[in-house]
């Protein structure tokens, strides 16, 4: 199943609240199986985009419907998809690594304090590399000039303004937009 992390929170703050009213014996018992029922009971994986997923809600969809709930990163910038988790990553708050279509490198920020040569983890504005990003704007060549850029290969960028940490397993962490 793929969603939104709005859908993933509400799921999580009702069954919260529900859980409150539920007695000790209620809340060990029938919580997981109940949350799994309400979602069909069969979920293989769970792909959350659109936007950051808390890492409550993560590891909660994660526990209540044992599967894994990976994460995705992209723009429509970028034909929606730049990164995603790989479905035995059970980290949280990460969204994985570059897709084949996608180079992704970090643009220093100085004005945040974010540099690529930070330790121990590289930091800065994502930037988005490939033939996945769009040729611009339409009729906007100011916005196109400010978020766009072709380096001296040829290849087509494209300045997020998001902000992101690069792990040691190339596995990318959005820290700041």
């Amino acid at each position: 199943m793929a969603a939104v992390p709005e859908i993933m929170d509400r799921i999580y703050k009702n069954v919260m609240t529900k859980v409150e009213e539920m007695s000790k014996l209620e809340k060990s018992l029938l919580v997981f199986k109940r949350v799994r029922a309400l979602l069909g009971g069969n979920m293989r994986v769970l792909l959350s985009g659109g936007a950051p997923l808390s890492a409550a809600t993560q590891r909660f969809m994660n526990i209540c419907l044992c599967c894994p709930v990976g994460q995705g990163y992209g723009l429509t910038e970028t034909c929606g998809a730049g990164t995603i988790s790989e479905i035995w990553d059970y980290s949280t708050g990460r969204v994985g690594a570059p897709l084949v279509c996608s180079e992704i490198r970090l643009k220093d920020w100085e004005e945040g304090g974010y540099y690529s040569t930070n330790k121990p983890n590289p930091r800065g504005e994502i930037v988005i590399g490939g033939p996945n990003v769009t040729m611009g704007y339409y009729k906007n060549e100011t916005k196109n000039r400010e978020d766009f850029f072709v380096d001296e290969q040829g290849q087509r960028w494209f300045c997020t303004g998001d902000i992101g940490e690069f792990h040691a397993d190339g596995c990318l962490k959005i820290i700041g937009e």
